[in-house]
């Protein structure tokens, strides 16, 4: 983060933009300088959105600092309980998650010098001892594991490296993202041309042995603020979480406002009803209301889909295009190293530079529109802004009707879920309802 300033502009307020575009429930930062008078003015601007836990090295206010920040929409923040294991340097908090369980997540902002970096491990590795395991151990480590976490390749002292990885076997972490992407490289932190280029994966999130097959997502990708490092993010799903499946298509709203579409529709609804009035005359078992009013549907279906696809905004193709590109040349190993490094930190400038005004775009775009509707009395954006949402726990399994009381069946699946739901709320609007029979006959007026 480098503080919590840049050219004036607090910082704080693109990090709360950034947890609600992209969706992110919790945000380990460091290097935040941030005392706890600031802690909790910033806990009461942005309380509605934001829970913000940090911890600062009282000897040096002015460097260090590490922050762990919920989102208040997604998890059960009020519920959290912070422990400060290296004052500035590591922290650790327990959420509760599903179905009483509660997640451990170890923050960390390891020292740069080698053999600082040794001790820091070595004295973690102590103060844990006889305290929960950390489910997610993430943060800036400062250090590599492996010489092809760096470019130029260079091998970390193996000293500071030993004591890493003793602390992360007795921890029972692992490196998903790096067990994902054996042979890949990929980094989180570059300097500039001016700086030499030296770029390294020095920021990873770590996950217990239990986690590794309920992580995906695992992204390396710029996070739109003033920051020379990446932001690195994953999805993990709790081990109890039920089948979902990828649920039924919906039509994107901002299509229904696009005036081609709509003559479009209107075009094919006119072709419609003709088909349907001369399919009564002529009908058979492929010409017939049924299949034309389905193969109508079809088509709307492709056109908006199509419509939206194309709808992406140029900024974001061009900064797809150019990942593809970094991912190539970091990867083609017929390029010399100190190619790989220039035209790598090339690319991974540009890449930067349109994410930040990606991010300004958004950040604009709000503006106006809150500019233009607040407080208008036929808007909700205004009063929506500043409500308190309460995150909705998913419901993890539902007792089948007809299971036993003395060994219960349950189901997982949200589709059959739904319809063990479906069936129940059909039986309520049943009981008690006289039969039929009894039921005396209306009168005729």
């Amino acid at each position: 983060m480098r503080g919590r300033w840049h050219n004036g502009i607090d910082k704080w307020n693109h990090i709360n933009q950034v947890i609600r575009d992209k969706k992110i429930g919790i945000m380990a930062i460091q290097e935040t300088h941030l005392s706890k008078e600031e802690e909790s003015k910033l806990n009461e601007t942005f309380g509605c959105w934001l829970k913000i836990v940090s911890s600062i090295d009282p000897e040096n206010t002015n460097a260090k600092g590490i922050a762990i920040v919920l989102n208040v929409q997604m998890t059960r923040s009020k519920e959290v309980t912070s422990l400060e294991i290296v004052p500035g340097r590591a922290l650790m908090i327990h959420i509760p998650w599903t179905k009483n369980t509660i997640l451990t997540i170890l923050a960390i902002y390891a020292l740069n010098e080698p053999s600082k970096n040794q001790l820091f491990w070595d004295e973690l590795r102590t103060k844990l001892e006889g305290k929960p395991k950390p489910d997610v151990m993430l943060g800036d480590f400062n250090i590599v594991e492996d010489a092809l976490d760096r470019l130029p390749c260079k091998q970390d002292n193996e000293y500071a490296t030993e004591s890493l990885v003793n602390l992360k076997l007795s921890l029972d972490l692992r490196d998903r993202w790096r067990a994902e992407n054996p042979n890949s490289l990929a980094f989180t932190f570059a300097q500039s041309h001016r700086q030499g280029g030296r770029q390294s994966r020095i920021d990873r999130i770590y996950i217990s042995e239990d986690f590794m097959p309920f992580s995906k997502e695992w992204r390396i990708e710029p996070s739109g603020i003033a920051t020379d490092h990446q932001l690195i993010s994953a999805r993990i799903s709790d081990i109890r979480m039920p089948f979902v499946g990828k649920g039924r298509w919906t039509l994107p709203l901002f299509i229904l406002k696009d005036k081609r579409v709509q003559n479009e529709i209107v075009k094919m609804g006119r072709a419609l009803q003709k088909d349907i009035i001369s399919s009564q005359s002529n009908r058979s078992e492929f010409n017939n209301p049924q299949i034309i009013f389905k193969m109508f549907k079809d088509k709307v279906i492709h056109l908006c889909r199509d419509t939206a696809r194309k709808s992406i905004p140029i900024i974001q193709n061009r900064i797809n295009t150019l990942k593809t590109q970094l991912k190539t040349c970091l990867n083609d190993h017929n390029l010399p190293e100190d190619k790989q490094q220039f035209v790598g930190i090339e690319l991974q400038e540009k890449i930067s530079n349109l994410e930040r005004k990606h991010h300004e775009n958004i950040r604009d775009n709000l503006a106006v529109k809150m500019r233009i509707k607040c407080e208008s009395p036929v808007s909700k954006l205004w009063s929506r802004s500043g409500k308190d949402i309460k995150p909705r726990d998913t419901i993890v399994e539902l007792k089948t009707i007809d299971s036993p009381a003395e060994a219960p069946i349950y189901e997982s699946r949200s589709d059959k879920m739904a319809q063990i739901a479906r069936n129940h709320h059909n039986n309520l609007q049943n009981e008690d309802l006289a039969p039929e029979e009894d039921v005396p006959p209306r009168k005729q007026l």
